[in-house]
């Protein structure tokens, strides 16, 4: 019977040891989901900035 607990207990242990490594992977795949979308967002404002410039030497 001990055994069993025992058992039991480092099943779950190890479930939840590979739901906790599991969770970390995802919250660092979703920051590098957003520092991409804002890489791109600050691209895009470059980029307006410089046609703007361009905008004003052509007037």
């Amino acid at each position: 019977m001990l055994i069993k607990i025992l058992y039991l207990t480092l099943i779950f242990l190890a479930v939840r040891l590979v739901m906790n490594h599991l969770k970390k992977f995802n919250q660092l795949q979703n920051q590098v989901k957003n520092s991409k979308k804002s890489k791109q967002k600050d691209d895009d404002i470059i980029d307006a900035q410089y046609t703007v410039v361009d905008d004003d030497k052509k007037n």
